[in-house]
């Protein structure tokens, strides 16, 4: 009885868990963002102008 009950109430936590949207909101200026560019013959591109 008491293995049935612990499943139910695990199944019962992850569907409540599941329903719950998670949002982000942020305001931000500037994003940082760390790339690899290759050119067409799949050398790497060290220098990029803006």
């Amino acid at each position: 009885m008491r293995q049935w009950l612990r499943i139910a109430s695990l199944a019962a936590g992850a569907v409540l868990a599941a329903q719950q949207e998670t949002v982000f909101r942020v305001d931000v200026r500037l994003v940082r963002i760390l790339a690899t560019v290759k050119n067409g013959a799949g050398r790497l591109v060290g220098d990029m102008a803006k």
